[in-house]
């Protein structure tokens, strides 16, 4: 036999007892949600499931502690994926997700020290883009991780990564490149003539994002004759101010182990448009980290142009720390 109960009210009544509840009340509900029918708004009151234990999580085999909590959670619904925030105070922090079809826990990032997480600073800012889990907890700066790549786990207890690598900004070059001017002959001699070039560089990371440009370097113009000075009245234009040198070695750092290519840029002082002079893959060009490399750069051909609005990100806007409250 099956008893259905319906409860029109919609109210809780723990005030009266149970044999004298009047009808559409009810004295407790465990386990029970309020929901609605597919072809009505009317209020429907159902089960719903309890907690199932799906997946133990360890330190690399290493149980955790009773004091391990979890400070923050995401739910992938597109790919049925959970990620946890985990941390067992002075031990160990965890990014782990487990994926409700394939039952497959990962571990994405084990730190010891890096992470920094502390159970007082819940993270309730998380969100995931283009495969990227940004996240802050208001005490660290703001942070991502790529999920479809693993990092390194800590090595006798010392972690393999840093913080620049899990950091949402990343660092662009903070010194202007540099240069030196030189003649060749070409059939192009004009194009550094009466012309102001200023050159520039920029970062490409391991997940391709581009870094903020670094500082534009002093033009690269050496006046032929810098004692002379010869005005065109009906220009306004002083015709002496000719480059003595049509060609340029620009001096640039590779960043570091985190930088995978290098754009060289230059402008024009007479526009915004900035223009990649080519793009320089390190590991192509056997280029080590934190060490100086250069082109020669003589003509005005480019490997492409940047957009505008890369003409006024001088740098990448993200508090330290978010404040999500």
């Amino acid at each position: 036999m099956q008893l259905n109960s319906f409860f029109f009210k919609g109210i809780m009544n723990k005030s009266s007892d149970e044999r004298i509840l009047p009808p559409g009340e009810y004295v407790d509900a465990l386990n029970a949600r309020l929901g609605s029918t597919e072809d009505s708004e009317i209020g429907t009151v159902e089960n719903t499931k309890g907690n199932t234990k799906i997946t133990n999580i360890t330190n690399q085999g290493v149980a955790l502690s009773a004091n391990a909590v979890c400070i923050g959670s995401y739910a992938d619904e597109s790919d049925e994926t959970i990620y946890w925030f985990v941390t067992d105070p002075s031990v160990v922090d965890l990014i782990i997700s487990f994926n409700v079809k394939t039952s497959v826990t990962i571990y994405h990032v084990i730190s010891n020290t890096v992470l920094n997480f502390n159970p007082s600073n819940l993270i309730t800012g998380v969100e995931l883009i283009d495969r990227f889990l940004i996240f802050t907890d208001n005490l660290n700066p703001p942070r991502k991780i790529n999920v479809d790549r693993s990092y390194a786990f800590p090595v006798g207890g010392v972690d393999q990564i840093t913080e620049e690598e899990i950091n949402l900004i990343v660092k662009p070059p903070i010194s202007p490149p540099t240069f030196t001017l030189s003649s060749v002959d070409n059939d192009d001699q004009s194009f550094f003539t009466d012309k102001f070039i200023s050159f520039a560089y920029r970062f490409k990371y391991e997940d391709g994002e581009y870094s903020a440009l670094s500082p534009f370097s002093l033009p690269a113009f050496e006046p032929e004759n810098p004692d002379l000075v010869e005005v065109d009245f009906n220009t306004i234009k002083n015709e002496s101010m000719v480059n003595a040198y049509n060609a340029a070695t620009v001096f640039f750092s590779t960043g570091s182990n985190l930088v995978k290519e290098i754009e060289v840029c230059y402008k024009e002082s007479s526009s915004t448009v900035i223009k990649v002079i080519d793009k320089y893959n390190k590991s192509d060009l056997g280029w080590s980290d934190n060490s100086t490399q250069s082109i020669f750069f003589r003509n005005k051909e480019v490997f492409r142009v940047l957009s505008a609005n890369e003409s006024l990100r001088i740098y990448d806007n993200v508090p330290t720390p978010a404040d999500v409250e």
